[in-house]
């Protein structure tokens, strides 16, 4: 069940993240918030929650865009997204996982302001039990690269790959 859950998990992000990248080539920013046709978490052992700290305020299509789009593949696949609004700085999405997770969401999908702060992301967020996937950053520093790439092959041979 765990397991069915993490790779659900892994997917929506990769969903997320691929969609994301094609909004920056989408047309017109139009929003249209569909409600999900399922109900609240407790009503389906396989639903979950994603958190999203994003920029609401903007009215920048690419970002409202973005949010749709990651909106959709997260309903799409029976979950539940909560977005919190920030203002992308490195010290405000700090905030944001450590608020999300209070929350109880069950992964977090943000674009981190600097490399620095992925390492304090990822502490609290593996305290927590929470997953979080990144977007729209390639890591330049690396030492912190070094520390993604043995936490993703640890995650691996947990999984048996």
């Amino acid at each position: 069940m765990k397991k069915k859950r993490w790779r659900l998990l892994a997917a929506v992000l990769a969903l997320a993240m691929v969609m994301g990248m094609a909004a920056g080539c989408s047309g017109k920013g139009e929003s249209e918030k569909k409600t999900a046709d399922s109900g609240k978490k407790g009503d389906d052992p396989k639903a979950f929650t994603i958190g999203f700290p994003w920029q609401t305020s903007s009215t920048d299509p690419t970002f409202v865009s973005i949010e749709n789009n990651v909106r959709v593949a997260v309903e799409a696949a029976g979950g539940e997204i909560v977005v919190v609004e920030s203002d992308l700085s490195a010290d405000d999405l700090i905030n944001n996982v450590s608020d999300l997770i209070s929350r109880g969401v069950d992964g977090i999908i943000m674009m981190p302001a600097s490399d620095s702060m992925l390492a304090t992301a990822n502490q609290m967020c593996s305290d927590a039990g929470v997953y979080f996937g990144t977007m729209f950053r390639t890591i330049n520093d690396e030492e912190i690269k070094k520390e993604v790439m043995i936490l993703i092959l640890c995650r691996r041979m947990q999984r048996g790959r």
